[in-house]
């Protein structure tokens, strides 16, 4: 008889199994608790805090804001963006695409240098939003949030692992990875709200870790017995499928 398991054991496997990605989904789903709570100060129509969260308030949970940075230095905006969501949609969204690249990205990468890059990626990301507001002036005062810029470094640290150590996926997941980074560069382009500059600097970051990391051959985490049988004769494969449309981001 089959033995249904409960949302409470489903979430313990989760944590044994992928430990930093069940913590940075946590970290994630207590910010979006404190933005909720801190909305209510500018806004307590509930059904409008479903949709968006008021811009004072990502603002003053620490939103990235070019013009603080260069006039204020706080610096620590660099970092607290990326743990912001502009709606529970926009969080929904994010977290579903980090518990699923999250799981494979730690699997493959190991937990040290999956959590490196993903923060560093984020700060990549940013770094990049920060830099162009000189360029161009106009988005100096525009509060970018969202933890798309580390997923896109996951994505850049993946699609060149699919160019430099092609045997570590299928040909299925590298079909995968890479229609999948083309497609989410597509819709950066053409929905508005998404910030293009924290995504191409994040995917841009990851890229570049990677391939500072992954110099070495002998630099991949080494495989279990058990986790070769588990991936496909040592291939990882990430299904495209399961990722067809969660990858749009808010920028407010």
């Amino acid at each position: 008889m089959y033995n249904q398991i409960t949302f409470k054991e489903r979430l313990m496997r989760y944590y044994r199994k992928h430990p930093v990605s069940f913590v940075l989904i946590a970290l994630n789903t207590l910010t979006l608790i404190i933005t909720f709570f801190y909305n209510l100060n500018y806004e307590t129509n509930l059904f409008t805090m479903l949709l968006t969260f008021n811009g004072n308030t990502l603002y003053d949970l620490g939103g990235m804001y070019p013009i603080d940075l260069t006039e204020n230095h706080q610096y620590y905006r660099l970092f607290t963006a990326m743990f912001l969501h502009g709606s529970f949609l926009h969080y929904l969204m994010n977290m579903y695409f980090l518990s699923i690249i999250g799981r494979t990205s730690e699997s493959l990468l190991g937990k040290k240098k999956y959590i490196l890059i993903y923060l560093l990626s984020g700060l990549g990301s940013s770094l990049l939003v920060w830099g162009m507001s000189f360029v161009y002036p106009a988005t100096a005062d525009i509060v970018t949030i969202g933890a798309s810029g580390a997923l896109f470094g996951l994505l850049g640290t993946l699609l060149l692992l699919t160019y430099k150590k092609p045997m570590l996926f299928s040909p299925r997941g590298i079909r995968s990875i890479r229609s999948l980074v083309l497609i989410n560069i597509f819709f950066t382009f053409i929905i508005s709200d998404i910030s293009v500059f924290g995504h191409i600097g994040g995917l841009l970051t990851g890229v570049l870790l990677a391939y500072i990391l992954f110099r070495d051959n002998n630099s991949m985490r080494p495989q279990t017995q058990q986790q070769r049988h588990n991936s496909h004769y040592g291939n990882y494969v990430i299904d495209a499928d399961d990722v067809t449309d969660d990858d749009i981001y808010y920028t407010n």
